[in-house]
């Protein structure tokens, strides 16, 4: 016994691995094929946020030790097996266990979390019953695993990065794309109230489980086995173990057996200060540093709840753990955004033309009504005498598309732009008014012969603003007209109240002609949109070749998104981008059937059906 106690003293686990080494190469982000695991697990080190704590020795109260494996013959009390033949056959969870998996001794040593205690107070033999099953965590009803679990991060994983086809278009257009909790709406209303409900759960299952604990009559305890704990103590261990890198992954599994934690709460020896001082030191070598509020929370909260004896703080810390995996979780996927972006961009084009074309293949993407669109409106380039060539005639179809007042259906083809292109038409509305309400204000300062500035126009922009606020899309301007009108008169007035009949004029001329279907609102709406096509042109003139399209700067804009060069600029790279995919592959397959068109063109056929992929004479 002597040699096999000294055994389990040297059996120890190493120190979890300095904090200061590097866990991620920001180098090989562009190389994602190439990155392993462990330069997924620590953002911030590649961030700046490092720690450089020093390397400590384990402490006695931290050690933990492995049992040998026992000789057939002997039991784990040293009786013989021929001596207890005769007596009554129980089955313990720890016999029940693979030969494999290394049980603990508390005899001389103890784990990270429970006190030192003979092994016969410790650990005991936890007697499986008929109607008290063993856990199968392998499977696990979605009512019992806590909302923050493996399958709800899993959408933060590197590789769903590259799957997630939406995700790799946004990140062309958009530099600051990161993940956050979804907690707005019905779905985000709906998993605040499916989280309380499980924490609710939670605190009756370890307030019963407590209270058992400290009876000494085990007769008296409950039959009825916690469902949600042993499963919420498993998928803690599961979500830390992808965030922390190889080197202390074999500390994480030894210190986070359920079972042993399990036994643990039972018998009321698992002391939770101690777990959660231990988690601190894990989250903070591992964590961003901001989270350090955060994790200093949770450890008052068990603090509190040991020698306080309120369950419901207790509670609160558990919530806190997996809070803070979430964050840890979502820390390490927005940094991988960010250093893969360059990566994403570069492959966007090849990407999508891969993605869509197996849709296409497969029938699930419908290119007809979207190559109609394109050489319905080629046609009518062509007759306009424009000789540009496919992608300024692509950026006009797009750029009519997105008129407000045709309120024109997106192609499927767009799919990925919805919004962008919603955005957008509601940026040319605006636009589209604001000229409107300049129109007006020019129209009364004339009427009281008042000389109009450059700096009038900039406080009328302000004053305008100001009334109607950030919310509301472009529709704020009719449903507010009154209060603009106003506005306007009174600026044009020289800052001072204007009569009532001037008001009334105001309100009347703005409510009528900023309505879409004013011949006063269509012939402004058209000025605009002839802007728009000089300043796309201008952008594509600025590269020295459509090949050298800039595509790595596409979301690299800033300024007020209702210009007219912000909306050039923004609708000639979703454009432009969209040309790259899809121009083969949807609207102009064939070099040949190009060429048909424009000689049908030149000899002044209009007359031409389109039916399938070639033209036909009627």
């Amino acid at each position: 016994m002597a040699e096999r106690n000294q055994m389990c003293h040297n059996q120890i686990f190493h120190p979890p691995l300095q904090t200061g080494e590097t866990d991620y190469d920001a180098n090989n982000a562009t190389k994602p094929m190439e990155l392993s695991t462990e330069t997924q697990s620590n953002p911030n080190r590649a961030a700046g946020a490092t720690r450089n704590s020093p390397k400590r020795k384990p402490q006695p109260t931290e050690m933990l030790a492995l049992r040998p494996k026992r000789p057939r013959h002997e039991t784990e009390s040293g009786i013989s097996q021929a001596q207890t033949a005769e007596a009554p056959k129980l089955t313990t969870v720890a016999d029940s266990r693979p030969s494999q998996s290394m049980a603990r001794t508390a005899s001389t040593h103890k784990s990270f979390f429970s006190p030192v205690r003979p092994r016969a107070h410790s650990l005991p033999a936890r007697l499986v019953r008929p109607d008290w099953p063993a856990p199968q965590l392998a499977d696990r009803p979605s009512q019992h695993v806590p909302p923050v679990n493996l399958k709800t991060l899993r959408e933060l994983e590197l590789s769903e990065f590259y799957r997630n086809p939406k995700l790799r278009h946004d990140v062309v257009f958009d530099s600051q794309l990161h993940f956050r909790p979804n907690n707005d709406g019905t779905r985000g209303l709906k998993k605040r109230v499916d989280s309380h409900g499980y924490w609710q759960l939670v605190l009756v299952e370890f307030e019963v489980l407590l209270n058992a604990s400290k009876k000494r009559d085990s007769s008296a305890r409950s039959h009825e086995r916690p469902m949600k704990i042993p499963i919420l103590l498993a998928t803690m261990k599961d979500i830390l173990l992808t965030l922390v890198p190889r080197a202390d992954r074999e500390e994480v599994e030894s210190s986070l057996d359920p079972d042993l934690l399990m036994q643990q709460l039972e018998h009321g020896i698992l002391d939770l200060k101690r777990m959660s001082l231990w988690l601190a030191r894990i989250f903070k070598a591992h964590c961003a540093p901001m989270r350090d509020q955060w994790v200093d929370l949770m450890v008052s909260q068990f603090a509190g709840g040991v020698d306080k004896g309120d369950n419901r703080a207790l509670m609160e810390g558990w919530k806190s753990i997996f809070g803070i995996l979430e964050a840890m979780k979502l820390d390490v996927a927005n940094h991988q955004i960010r250093t893969l972006r360059p990566h994403l961009i570069s492959t966007a084009v090849a990407f999508e033309q891969s993605y869509f074309q197996s849709r296409i293949d497969e029938g699930r993407l419908d290119t007809q009504g979207a190559k109609q669109w394109y050489l319905d409106y080629f046609s009518k380039y062509k007759e306009l005498g424009e000789a540009n060539g496919h992608v300024d005639c692509f950026m006009q179809a797009t750029l009519d598309m997105v008129t407000p007042s045709k309120d024109s259906t997106f192609p499927p083809t767009f799919v990925f732009d919805y919004e962008r292109l919603e955005c957008l038409r509601d940026d040319i509305r605006e636009a589209t008014c604001l000229r409107l309400c300049t129109l007006l204000f020019r129209q009364l300062a004339l009427g009281v012969k008042r000389d109009i500035e450059d700096k009038d126009i900039c406080k009328l922009m302000e004053t305008i603003s100001a009334v109607l606020g950030e919310e509301g899309g472009s529709e704020k301007y009719v449903q507010r007209s009154a209060d603009v009108a106003l506005s306007i008169a009174h600026i044009a007035c020289g800052n001072t109240f204007p009569s009532a009949s001037v008001i009334k004029v105001a309100e009347n001329w703005l409510a009528k002609h900023l309505l879409m279907d004013s011949t006063i609102y269509k012939a402004t709406e058209l000025r605009v949109i002839k802007e728009i096509v000089c300043a796309m042109q201008l952008t594509v003139k600025s590269w020295s070749s459509p090949a050298s399209f800039p595509i790595s700067q596409v979301a690299e804009m800033t300024g007020n998104s209702v210009t007219i060069k912000s909306v050039a600029q923004r609708l000639a790279n979703i454009a432009y981008l969209h040309w790259q995919v899809f121009g083969r592959l949807v609207y102009v397959p064939d070099p040949l059937l190009e060429q048909k068109m424009e000689i049908n063109l030149a000899i002044g056929n209009k007359e031409m059906i389109w039916s399938g992929d070639s033209p036909k004479s009627p």
